[in-house]
C-alpha cells in the first residue's frame, strides 16, 4: 500500500509539486518552468500535476565550481590589486 504524498514526509520525498517546489528552492514558478524547458530541472506530468525531481532540482541548485585553470573573463581583475 502506498501513502498519500502528504503522509509521506517532506525528506523523503523523491517529487515535488509546483508549490512545494518553489517554497523549498525559493525560485518563482516561472523560472523553474524554463529551467523544465531548457532541460535543466527533471519533471514529470501525471494527470494535469507537474511534478519536480527533488534530487534534480537540488543539483540546479547547488553551484558550478569553476574549473582551477579557468581563463579570467575579458575586463575582470581575477582580484589581482595594482598598487599605485
Amino acid at each position: 500500500m502506498q501513502l498519500a504524498p502528504e503522509k509521506i514526509p517532506f525528506a523523503e520525498r523523491r517529487a515535488l509539486r509546483m508549490a512545494e517546489a518553489t517554497q523549498y528552492s525559493g525560485l518563482g514558478r516561472t523560472s523553474i518552468y524554463d529551467a523544465i524547458r531548457a532541460g535543466q530541472i527533471e519533471a514529470t506530468k501525471v494527470g494535469k500535476r507537474r511534478l519536480i525531481f527533488r534530487e534534480s532540482l537540488d543539483k540546479f541548485l547547488t553551484p558550478k565550481s569553476e574549473p582551477q585553470n579557468a581563463k579570467p573573463q575579458p575586463g575582470h581583475n581575477s582580484g589581482l590589486r595594482l598598487n599605485v
